[in-house]
């Protein structure tokens, strides 16, 4: 049996050995860039990731290589832009070939006095900050999910997905009712239970708003059994979850989003893509944001189309669609004085979520 020390130095070595020829093939190029992001292991130690990216002589492609993690005692400007420029020394890189930075929007990271990037630059003139247009993005979408209902609708998304991860007999009975709805249909689902939604990845996010919705049929079936269970404590949420997912502005919310999400989902992927360069994101953007452009022209059109398609998913769980009761001392509520659920939802919920978007792709 070896012994966790040495299978520890062995694992050192070996990452040292890998190091040593990422660098290598850095040299050849000679210039690179550092892309460098703060994170938290599960010890809660803080970390900071550090990876190069460059062009590869020998075949001619972009990568992003990690090169290692520095324990962080403190976050402050200095602190990164110190720890960053020794770890470039301790694997061989001089800062003199540093030709660009990658970080996120905080201000310990891209602060134009005290910011890692511009300390960095006092240094390096030549070494070009980007901020991380994936990261730019998510604040994006972030922002324009404030919107109270679609808030809402996430943190009810959220806990159902909870709800039936946490216990392995919903699991089974969420599962067995997919499989026993989708045997008569010549369409299989693929999906067979809901994906949590990730905090900080948005991909991920984009991915379990679709899941949810596609799986929006099953879940009630599924909540609606679990009212009658034994537990207690299973079929109180169960009827709490039942009556949050078939009300009329969660049902809104939920399309409208993941009709949003879809337009942005692939320009995520695309935006994270080790050969994405600043033109083609630009582009890639400017693609995105006049499609929203146009959705918001003819918001009208697409809207009734939307409605109808929610007013169908209604109808097949008995929901009628009605709009919340108006009242006029409130001031934290959308009071929209309207008389058809139509014009009140595309006001209150489908326009705003746009505006957000549209306005926040513009910066």
């Amino acid at each position: 049996m070896i012994s966790s020390r040495i299978q520890n130095e062995i694992i050192v070595a070996v990452g040292d050995v890998i190091v040593g020829k990422i660098v290598e093939r850095i040299k050849k190029c000679k210039f690179f860039s550092i892309l460098v992001d703060e994170t938290t292991d599960i010890s809660t130690i803080e970390q900071m990731t550090v990876c190069i990216r460059y062009v590869d002589t020998s075949c001619w492609i972009i990568r992003e290589d990690f090169v290692g993690f520095v324990e962080m005692n403190s976050t402050t400007g200095l602190a990164l832009k110190n720890s960053i420029l020794d770890k470039l020394k301790d694997i061989g890189l001089s800062i003199n070939n540093l030709r660009g930075q990658g970080y996120d929007g905080g201000a310990n990271m891209s602060g134009k006095n005290n910011g890692a990037k511009a300390l960095i630059q006092n240094d390096q003139p030549l070494a070009f900050y980007t901020h991380c247009f994936s990261h730019s993005l998510n604040l994006c979408l972030s922002k324009a999910c404030n919107v109270p209902s679609i808030k809402n609708m996430l943190g009810i998304v959220s806990c159902v997905a909870t709800f039936f991860s946490a216990s392995a007999k919903r699991a089974d009975k969420l599962k067995s009712i997919i499989e026993a709805g989708t045997t008569s249909n010549s369409e299989q689902s693929k999906k067979m239970k809901l994906k949590k939604l990730c905090e900080t990845w948005w991909v991920e996010r984009h991915d379990a708003l679709i899941t949810f919705k596609s799986l929006y049929l099953y879940l009630v079936h599924a909540l609606e059994d679990l009212q009658n269970d034994t537990n207690p404590e299973t079929s109180c949420k169960a009827t709490l979850y039942l009556n949050s997912i078939m009300k009329s502005d969660f049902l809104v919310s939920l399309e409208v989003t993941v009709t949003g999400f879809s337009y942005t989902l692939q320009l995520s992927i695309s935006l994270q893509s080790k050969q994405q360069d600043f033109s083609k994101a630009l582009s890639d953007i400017m693609v995105i944001r006049c499609a929203l452009e146009e959705l918001r022209e003819n918001a009208d059109v697409s809207f009734k189309k939307f409605f109808k398609d929610i007013v169908e998913c209604a109808a097949k769980v008995d929901v009628e669609m009605s709009m919340p009761r108006i009242c006029g001392r409130q001031t934290h509520r959308v009071n929209i004085h309207v008389t058809d659920p139509e014009t009140y939802f595309k006001i209150s919920v489908y326009l705003p979520f746009l505006d957000y978007i549209i306005r926040a792709l513009h910066t």
